[in-house]
């Protein structure tokens, strides 16, 4: 019965955070929406699968596939985010080598944790795959370990910031071969090396989240205290002053549990050498972190209470947050105090469809052509990825082209949803009833109008046909 009180714990919790998340109906955002309509793409098209670089290598989209193939589509980001939960729990324990109830406790217990569940940050499938290729390091299981590492990098590029400083260190101790397993995924890397080189190479600055916009630091920018402060205030909002007190405190105890040192700190330095920058970045070191204050749980069980309070709310927060916004507002400070409140960077959010009666607009589209969109200022307008998600989410099954705004004359960038040829014919537009651009570039085309329907904030969205 004892060693079953893991696996309850651990659906236990999945099962709490479905029953705050689900019922409040929000609508996935940020990458979200894009990442689960390719995930449900693939499970009809697997195939295409070989296609998939940017943002995210495949495994991803594989460990996100099974609660499409059994129907569960809107529950899929939790469904799969509770794998990755699971995942972690089992590397925890094979860490600490008995059940990590501390270090479990505040995992699931930062909001952190909350907003990756409830819009299914692939940072956090990583997360799980990472603290389990650990775990298995940790118990000399080096092929094991090393297909885990593969995966890993397979899941996310970043994966390597998190397992490379383990991994050699085992190397130079144990010199064992068969943990280069691992590097099954070279291949992969090498042939997409361009792409990957251009897509982290680029992104907003550290203190451009933190403040203001700036330019990307480089070079010796990375090293400025300014730069080097914004993982350290990300992890402090995640977890508030007493969550990072206690990792402060694990850190300096448990400093001989190397493995989860170098993953944690480590990959949290490099990443701060990195040109891109989001806080979801921070979740695969945050179990390895969180490992590490076990050594002060065992010492100081009182502040057990830290995670049993920020669960309460953020459950609660997550269960009862009033007219979410489709904006995360991301502001990160060492110097607050916001615990155990949900701080504003990790609140709920959700895309406002049923305001701007996106279902209504997939009822009158045809699912047998391509239909080319054309929205109108993303920060209030849906963007493209939203509506391919809830056709997949209603099994309808649209395809779409993303076509970009504002259209210039010719081709305004058609971008396929999420493969296939660029074609069409049908363009539905979202635009402000008066704007100029949009009317202009539709006349050149000579198209015709077949249906249109007001919506919010003085816009029309019109399904109009090329000749």
């Amino acid at each position: 019965m004892k060693r079953a009180l893991g696996p309850i714990a651990v659906l236990a919790t999945v099962a709490l955070m479905a029953a705050c998340i689900l019922p409040a109906g929000r609508f996935p955002a940020e990458d979200a929406p894009g990442l689960l309509a390719t995930t449900s793409n693939l499970v009809r098209e697997p195939w295409h699968i070989v296609d998939l670089v940017i943002p995210h290598p495949p495994m991803g989209y594989v460990l996100a596939a099974w609660p499409w193939v059994l129907g569960l589509g809107e529950s899929a980001p939790v469904l799969a985010g509770g794998t990755a939960l699971a995942l972690c729990w089992w590397g925890m324990r094979q860490l600490l080598g008995r059940e990590p109830w501390g270090a479990w406790l505040l995992l699931v217990a930062t909001p952190m944790t909350w907003t990756a569940v409830e819009h299914l940050h692939w940072d956090l499938l990583l997360a799980g795959v990472a603290t389990a290729a650990l775990g298995a390091l940790h118990r000399d299981r080096p092929w094991l370990a090393g297909g885990l590492m593969a995966v890993a990098a397979l899941t996310k590029i970043t994966a390597p910031l998190f397992l490379a400083l383990p991994a050699l260190a085992w190397l130079l101790q144990r010199r064992d071969p068969r943990l280069l397993v691992a590097l099954l995924a070279l291949p992969w890397a090498i042939g997409h090396h361009e792409t990957l080189s251009v897509y982290l190479g680029t992104s907003v600055a550290a203190d451009a989240a933190m403040d203001s916009a700036s330019p990307t630091p480089s070079g010796l920018e990375l090293l400025l205290p300014r730069n080097l402060a914004y993982y350290p205030a990300v992890l402090r909002t995640a977890l508030g002053w007493p969550g990072l007190v206690l990792v402060g405190i694990g850190c300096v105890l448990g400093r001989r549990r190397w493995l989860p040192l170098l993953a944690g700190l480590g990959g949290l330095v490099l990443l701060s050498m990195l040109g891109r920058r989001e806080a979801r970045y921070l979740l695969p070191a945050l179990p390895a972190l969180l490992v590490l204050t076990e050594a002060s749980l065992e010492r100081f069980r009182p502040l057990m209470a830290v995670g049993l309070v920020q669960l309460a709310f953020s459950a609660w927060t997550f269960a009862t947050f009033p007219e979410p916004s489709n904006l995360r507002k991301l502001s990160f400070g060492l110097a607050s105090w916001d615990w155990p409140t949900v701080p504003e960077a990790f609140e709920p959010i959700s895309s406002p469809l049923e305001k701007w009666k996106v279902d209504e607009a997939l009822d009158r589209l045809p699912t047998d052509e391509r239909v080319g969109l054309l929205l109108f200022d993303h920060v209030v307008v849906p963007i493209p990825e939203h509506l391919e998600l809830r056709s997949e989410q209603r099994a309808l099954h649209h395809r779409f082209v993303a076509l970009r705004f504002p259209p210039t004359p010719g081709d305004p960038g058609a971008r396929a949803l999420p493969w296939g040829s660029p074609e069409y014919r049908l363009i539905y537009a979202v635009h402000p009833k008066n704007e100029r651009r949009t009317q202009e570039w539709l006349d050149q085309l000579k198209v015709v109008e077949l249906w249109k329907h007001d919506l919010p904030h003085g816009y029309v969205g019109r399904l109009v046909s090329k000749p």
